[in-house]
């Protein structure tokens, strides 16, 4: 494999021009600490990749099957290969990322037959939705746990947020500035939106810049936001978006609540505690000056 790409990529050189292939491979280098999502598609000539970091299947009409689920809860086996020891907390850490808000969980295979391998790459991809069998998803040593764990929300189903029909409204994607022959990894689909609004701080957003090719934005909020492009956290949408294509059952509810929502149900259940005791020797005085926030 390592010598056919050799011999390939000599080709391509002799083919294209040594100044070409150099400026294809610098940047790539360039892209490659801001958006590991993108640097699979800059190097990568022996998969079908789109929007950076999805591949195609050979089976098209695969995209978007959801993982089995077994009374109501969908675990995923997972492997590690054995080249990636030194990032298995990375990968670990993205899984509990998913799993923690969702009826969706992840264990070390045994003997399954579908499942998870995290594969050794340059950057990070995957195929979007199950695909059945051994499903291979692409970590590069740049990678960080949210760019795990959005490749991870690819496997589970779920496409780039930047690609819905609304998006209109909320970014605008800026033609000139996209590299040359990159324009497909911004064009909008039709898909499954869950009656869920747009999100741009969603983890499966672009960045501003992805795809630049001149170091200018590839995409503009055109509302208020910060952190567009983010890979820290899954948002409260992004969590429901897995809840309601696994159709999650007593998961979650709490996760809506807002902090002040669940301090003041402690707080009124604390009062209650407090009348109950009040006249109890020895305790009445530490209640009175007690506050369980401090």
């Amino acid at each position: 494999m390592c010598l056919s790409r050799l011999i390939f990529l000599f080709f391509m050189s002799m083919c294209i021009g040594h100044e070409v292939f150099g400026d294809l491979y610098a940047n790539a280098i360039n892209y490659a600490q801001e958006n590991p999502e993108t640097l699979e598609a800059i190097l990568t000539f022996d998969k079908a990749i789109i929007e950076g970091d999805i591949i195609m299947p050979s089976d098209r009409n695969a995209v978007d099957a959801v993982w089995p689920a077994v009374n109501g809860k969908v675990h995923v086996a997972f492997e590690i290969h054995p080249d990636l020891v030194n990032m298995k907390d990375t990968m670990l850490k993205a899984m509990d990322m998913v799993s923690e808000h969702a009826c969706v969980s992840f264990h070390k295979r045994s003997t399954e037959p579908d499942y998870m391998l995290f594969y050794p790459s340059k950057g990070c991809a995957s195929y979007v939705g199950y695909q059945g069998g051994e499903q291979i998803l692409y970590v590069g040593p740049i990678c960080n746990v949210g760019n795990v764990a959005h490749e991870i929300l690819h496997a589970l189903g779920f496409h780039h947020e930047h690609t819905r029909l609304d998006r209109n409204e909320h970014i605008q994607v800026i033609e000139s500035n996209i590299q040359t022959g990159r324009h497909s990894n911004f064009k909008m689909k039709d898909g499954k939106t869950f009656g869920i609004p747009y999100d741009t701080s969603s983890i499966m957003h672009y960045g501003g810049k992805y795809f630049s090719k001149n170091g200018l934005p590839t995409i503009k909020l055109l509302k208020h936001g910060s952190d567009m492009g983010q890979r820290t956290r899954l948002t409260p949408q992004d969590m429901k978006r897995i809840r309601v294509l696994y159709q999650c059952v007593g998961t979650g509810e709490m996760d809506d609540k807002t902090s002040k929502e669940k301090e003041d149900t402690f707080l009124k259940m604390f009062a209650r505690l407090k009348r109950l005791y009040l006249h109890v020797p020895g305790v009445s005085a530490n209640l009175n000056t007690y506050h369980p926030f401090g």
